[in-house]
């Protein structure tokens, strides 16, 4: 519940932060149109602790979000105003590279999900990240549909990813505060190395 009300205030604040933007500089240019000097003030100063607050939601949540390593057959959630994109690792096949069987889920009943807004990476121990070699875009997935698909990585040599990161992949992604930015979301990852 606790996590539901922090998406929701994110999006929220994310989009207020817009009107914001708006409506400062409308009040600001009418102020100094008018000759209202307190009025570009008190904007000026509204307008400072919004960001100042907005700027401390979104280093808080990669800062308070705790690790966790998901096993294979356990699912993440991507959320944007509902959660209805889930992934997991269906398996893991090292042949030279890496290549990663990865399972998508929709439980949504009418909208399609896209996962080809998803950022994918494997992360070996040193914390180095590779991307993944793709002909095309993951397909699009329809309400209530699932599939599977492998995901190749050409490692360099001697290189061994032991983990795999999933986050939102759009700029927007970064700037919105709480459980959805993608800073956040880099907190989890998938293990897929031998003890998987």
């Amino acid at each position: 519940m606790l996590v539901e009300l922090l998406r929701l205030a994110g999006i929220a604040a994310f989009l207020l932060t817009g009107v914001v933007i708006l409506v400062g500089l409308g009040l600001l240019l009418f102020g100094e149109f008018t000759g209202r000097p307190r009025l570009v003030t008190l904007t000026a100063t509204a307008v400072g602790v919004w960001f100042a607050w907005y700027g401390i939601a979104l280093l808080a949540g990669p800062s308070l979000a705790p690790r966790r390593v998901l096993g294979p057959s356990e699912e993440m959630a991507f959320c944007g105003l509902d959660c209805h994109l889930h992934l997991s690792v269906a398996g893991v096949r090292r042949d030279g590279g890496l290549a990663v069987q990865l399972h998508f889920r929709s439980d949504a009943k009418q909208a399609p999900e896209y996962p080809s807004h998803l950022r994918i990476r494997a992360v070996d121990a040193a914390g180095h990240e590779y991307a993944p070699v793709m002909d095309a875009p993951l397909a699009p997935l329809p309400a209530g549909a699932e599939y599977n698909q492998e995901v190749r990585f050409n490692l360099p040599a001697g290189a061994v990813a032991d983990r795999l990161l999933v986050t939102w992949g759009d700029w927007e992604d970064y700037l919105v505060p709480g459980p959805d930015n993608a800073m956040v979301q880099r907190r989890r990852s998938f293990r897929i190395g031998e003890a998987a």
